[in-house]
């Protein structure tokens, strides 16, 4: 189970919009190792920004810092990725350097300082929520739908399902493993998922509890 929050998100994608001067994507995640945070200068009016020249609209001089009513964390450094990172930049993304353990029903404030001048939020972590139906090592026939359940978050605003179906095959005496992957959203706390999705193989399935900022921009 995952518990996931947003901070807030201004898109570096929208040249058209003023007075603002960095954009800010941070989703606060629960049960997670790593923290990453995307700090963009916004476009201005005389280009667009596309995947491949994302990289020069990067900031890297940000001081960040991450705290809550008990601790006040800043070793935030910055991490280089060479691949696509969730449709965001291949480059750069802050993350924290040394051990960082967010708790659910929490209230944190952020605060980003970028050559003098403030970036300020706040968030609170929606509540833990148990995953009721199916139970662990469950075996489900191929012609069965999956009648999922959960628990309340009582803060969240709304959840997002992935299920991933794994699956192997042989052929030319190899054999291969490929994913099959949906995702779903809703503010319900059950979903029907029909089987003809599945093959035979394993099942993972995933709940993330949202915030009513990060439900918000998922949905729009």
């Amino acid at each position: 189970l995952f518990f996931s929050i947003f901070f807030g998100c201004e898109s570096p994608n929208s040249p058209e919009k003023t007075g603002f001067n960095y954009s800010v994507l941070f989703n606060l995640t629960a049960n997670t190792d790593n923290q990453k945070i995307y700090i963009y200068s916004i476009a201005d009016n005389n280009g667009y920004v596309y995947n491949d020249n994302i990289g020069k609209y990067t900031v890297k001089t940000a001081n960040i810092s991450l705290s809550n009513s008990v601790f006040n964390f800043s070793n935030f450094i910055i991490k280089e990725v060479s691949q696509w990172d969730n449709n965001f930049s291949k480059g750069t993304y802050y993350t924290n350097s040394d051990s960082l353990k967010i708790f659910s029903s929490t209230q944190y404030y952020l605060n980003i300082n970028i050559n003098g001048s403030d970036i300020k939020g706040m968030v609170t972590t929606p509540d833990d929520f148990n995953i009721l139906s199916p139970l662990p090592n469950s075996t489900i026939n191929a012609n069965d739908s999956i009648n999922i359940t959960w628990t309340s978050s009582y803060t969240a605003k709304g959840y997002l399902l992935d299920i991933v179906n794994t699956d192997t095959f042989s052929f030319n005496d190899s054999v291969y493993t490929y994913n099959r992957e949906r995702s779903f959203i809703t503010q319900d706390t059950s979903f029907i998922f029909s089987s003809n999705f599945i093959s035979e193989g394993t099942i993972k399935i995933d709940i993330l509890a949202y915030d009513e900022n990060y439900y918000n921009y998922i949905i729009n």
